[in-house]
Order: structure tokens, then sequence, then C-alpha cells
């Protein structure tokens, strides 16, 4: 733009100064003229017509209106100079914008790049093992032992042994009543021995331990 305003500066007066030598030229012909016709050396030939006069002198006065104008009149701006102006913004803005998308999509890139640079430096996820069906084991049901068949009298001492007195389940004759030492069984009932109190007995491998009266 400064440019611009610059040269319409340096081509102004060179306008100025013909437009004045033209209307100086102008006047002093009209002058040399109006002098003849006043005061004319040799007789005229033809006498000017008075409309020729007063074309002249209209044509001298518009001549100075146009030069007094162009003196007062402020620096014009000139069509050829705004299209230029304007273009020269135009293209200013598409750089501008040119750079600001390849700033935009360089930082787009750069944080897609160190995305995948995290991602990348993460350890590598462990796979499970696969799990092994294992054969349920069936944990056997404890058996269940059956009370004893019998009913623990009490303890007798007979020639320094102790003998196991009891009489048998569902029965209240004393006709029942068995005498057991260590050793001996009343059914699948193994008596091991005879304490404090307790009787201890082995049924079907298992000890199991009643009390004694």
């Amino acid at each position: 733009m400064s440019n611009v305003t610059f040269s319409q500066s340096r081509r102004l007066p060179w306008f100025r100064l013909i437009a004045a030598v033209w209307l100086l030229a102008l006047s002093i012909g009209l002058v040399i003229v109006f002098l003849d016709v006043m005061h004319p050396a040799t007789p005229p030939v033809e006498t000017p017509h008075p409309g020729q006069l007063e074309a002249l002198s209209a044509r001298l006065s518009q001549a100075e209106q146009q030069l007094a104008a162009i003196r007062h009149q402020a620096t014009p701006v000139m069509p050829e100079a705004l299209a230029m102006v304007r273009s020269e913004l135009e293209s200013r803005l598409t750089r501008i914008e040119a750079s600001l998308s390849d700033d935009s999509t360089k930082q787009s890139l750069s944080a897609l790049q160190n995305r995948m640079e995290k991602l990348e430096s993460r350890p590598a996820p462990v796979k499970a093992a696969p799990s092994v069906s294992r054969p349920s084991h069936t944990v056997p049901k404890p058996v269940k032992v059956p009370g004893p068949p019998f009913q623990v009298m009490g303890v007798e001492l007979r020639g320094g042994e102790r003998f196991l007195t009891v009489l048998a389940s569902g029965t209240d004759s004393l006709n029942q009543v068995r005498l057991l030492r260590a050793g001996e069984s009343i059914g699948n009932w193994i008596l091991e021995s005879i304490g404090t109190g307790r009787a201890t007995f082995r049924v079907q491998g298992k000890i199991r331990q009643v009390v004694v009266p």
C-alpha cells in the first residue's frame, strides 16, 4: 500500500506541471489573440466573431478551474491501485492460512506419533495360561458308624482282671449281660482296652470310645 502511494505521489507533480504549462500556454495564446483584436497592427482582414471570444473566455475559465481543482485535490486512489492492494492482501491471507494449516497438521502428526510411542513402550500384556481342568476328586463321605449294639453297665474285677459288663440293646433280661475282656467282641465291636471312665472299641477299623458309668 505504501509503495502504491509513493508511486502516485511521484506521478502527481509531473501531472500538475504539465497541466500548468498547458494552461499557461493557452492563456498566453488567448492574450495574444485578444491584443491582436483590440490593437491590430494592420487592418484586419476579418473581424473575429463575438462568439469565438466568448468560447475562448469560457475555455480559459474552465482551464483555471481545473488547475485550481488539481492544486487543492487530495491524492486520489486509483482503482488499479486498490486492485493491487486487494490482491496482495488476499495472497498474504492465503499464505497465513496455509501456514496455520501446516502448523496444525504438524501438531496433529506430532501428537499421534507421541501416542504411538507411548503405546509401543508399554509392556505387552501377559496372556493368562489356559486353565487346566482338573478332575474333581470326590471326597468320600465318612462312613457313619452306628451306635453300639449294647449298653455298658460298668466294670467288674475278677481274679485281678478287669471286665466290661455290657447288656445287649433291646433287652432288659439279666441273662443277656456279658462280661468282655480286652480282645473280645460283641457284634462287630471289638474291645481294645478298659480305661478310667471309658472303654475303647474298634469298629470297622475305626476307634470308638464308650463312656463307662
